[in-house]
């Protein structure tokens, strides 16, 4: 999900920015955690969830525990 106009690299419109919350089932009042290596790719995410007034939670360094568990899946994307 994108959160930022490819062309001029802003955030979309709120209503539309809205809308992708509640396509990803982020409903009024929840709580939303983001997590990622480091939380650096989240942080978006977590600022457009705050934008709606939402508690946010970052799980800092997610990957690296999950990451230095054996024998755990990953995967890689395209």
């Amino acid at each position: 999900m994108t959160l930022v106009d490819e062309e001029t690299l802003e955030l979309l419109p709120r209503e539309k920015l809205q809308d992708l919350l509640a396509e990803a089932g982020v409903a009024p009042g929840d709580i939303v955690v983001g997590y990622c290596h480091i939380g650096l790719f989240t942080t978006l995410d977590l600022f457009v969830a705050r934008l709606f007034d939402h508690q946010v939670l970052l799980y800092d360094g997610a990957f690296q525990d999950w990451g230095s568990q054996r024998g755990l899946p990953t995967e890689s994307g395209p």
